[in-house]
């Protein structure tokens, strides 16, 4: 049955709130910012007060509600938000939606399954409405509300999209937990470091004593990465990945859909090839969106996520260690270093607001606590990389299946499908829904 958006959803619009009405805690506020691969992040959450609940109501967001981000650079552009959806987890039930997104709600159960509706956002159609109604610049355009209604697709039974949905939910439950699998050992990982070499209670301890060295002295050679051109030509003839800062984030979740391709010089890939241990700093931001020092490390398993070269940006910092049993080690003191807010000691901020690592200040008086005779081999058991790489073979396994499901070109009217338990749940409370 086609059906248009604006006859089976209500639509619930975000609010706006000046900074000066945030808090530390109380009402979590969903931004644009927290939208990630179909979900809900933490990053940098904003709060409203309690007593702001009855004022701000209008926007609440209910479990499986489906946000879409209506602002942005054009959908075209790499990293671009407008047209991004999100599924509203169980522990962001009672959030309010912040501006420049939209929440999609659907007014009858029985005619569209809510998470059926959340995987028909995900698809091609409907990633095509977005940018074909965008208007604006290349920096920034709008989704209008109103063409966002006018959206009309096939919808098949109700039974049917609920089986879509369960197989769907499946996997990303799936994907989910290798998620907190990643982050709990690299918690793991910080806070061995940390009692290690913070706190000085290494294995040995009371027999050893730590000694304090420069960072130069772990480093083979370091250098600045590379840009190159967007088009292949006689010069410019290598094609490469070109990782950015922006990209670490997603690259630990073993996603590079963000990572652009572009083509450099032959000189320019002779060293700057990424190889197995290997950091990468980011050397050059924006100071008053975040500070220098942001790293990843490249691992076989980060490799192995590209079909192909991969250089670092010319923005970032490619840090080569003379031995690559201290690469892990030193990404642990990197990333601590970065979140305690002390790579500002190592940058420079010019007069038009960027801030740019200090290579050898960083190099001279950065001083790190060591001993030779300390077993590191803990720290690669922890390592996440190969968990991320697991995690886009079923990203990808996923994204198929989405796309055969929803075209109907995967048949699930016979299948007998085991819905997940919050669902079933769910499913078994309502009364019995006729076919549309």
């Amino acid at each position: 049955m086609k059906l248009v958006l604006n006859e089976i959803c209500d639509f619930v619009n975000g609010g706006a709130w000046s900074d000066d009405e945030y808090v530390d805690s109380g009402i979590h506020v969903v931004k644009v910012t927290n939208m990630e691969d179909g979900g809900i992040i933490e990053k940098n959450d904003d709060y409203l007060p309690l007593s702001k609940y009855e004022k701000y109501r209008q926007h609440e967001l209910r479990t499986d509600d489906v946000v879409v981000a209506t602002v942005g650079s054009h959908p075209t552009q790499p990293g671009s938000v407008v047209g991004r959806t999100a599924r509203i987890p169980n522990a962001y039930s009672g959030s309010f939606l912040n501006q420049n997104a939209v929440c999609l709600r659907t007014k009858n159960s029985h005619l569209v399954d809510q998470r059926y509706l959340f995987y028909l956002s995900k698809t091609v159609l409907f990633k095509h409405h977005i940018e074909s109604r965008a208007r604006g610049s290349a920096n920034q355009v709008r989704m209008a509300i109103g063409e966002l209604k006018k959206f009309t697709a096939d919808y098949p039974s109700i039974d049917t999209q609920r089986k879509i949905a369960a197989i769907l939910l499946a996997y990303d439950e799936l994907i989910e937990n290798n998620k907190r699998r990643i982050a709990l050992l690299e918690k793991l990982a910080e806070e061995i470091y940390r009692e290690w070499f913070i706190r000085f209670r290494f294995p040995g301890h009371k027999k050893l004593k730590l000694l304090n060295h420069p960072l130069r002295d772990f480093i083979n050679e370091y250098f600045g990465g590379d840009w190159g051109e967007d088009t292949r030509s006689p010069k410019f003839s290598n094609r490469v990945y070109v990782i950015r800062g922006t990209d670490f984030d997603s690259i630990r979740q073993g996603d590079i859909a963000s990572v652009p391709i572009r083509y450099i010089k032959d000189s320019g890939l002779r060293n700057r090839n990424l190889t197995v241990g290997d950091l990468i700093v980011e050397n050059s931001v924006n100071h008053q969106s975040r500070t220098a020092g942001k790293s990843l490390l490249v691992t076989q398993h980060v490799l192995d996520l590209f079909s192909g070269d991969v250089i670092c940006a010319s923005f970032c910092k490619l840090i080569r260690p003379k031995d690559p049993k201290h690469s892990k080690f030193l990404s642990l003191n990197f990333r601590l270093l970065f979140k305690q807010g002390l790579f500002d000691y190592f940058q420079n901020i010019a007069t038009n607001g960027i801030a740019n690592l200090q290579a050898e200040r960083f190099m001279d008086r950065h001083r790190i606590s060591f001993h030779d005779d300390i077993d590191l081999s803990v720290f690669d058991s922890l390592d996440t990389t190969f968990l991320a790489n697991s995690l886009a073979k079923l990203k990808q396994t996923r994204d198929l299946l989405l796309l055969r499901l929803m075209s109907g070109k995967l048949a699930v009217e016979n299948l007998n499908i085991q819905f997940p338990p919050g669902m079933a749940k769910e499913l078994d409370a309502q009364p019995i829904a006729a076919h549309v």
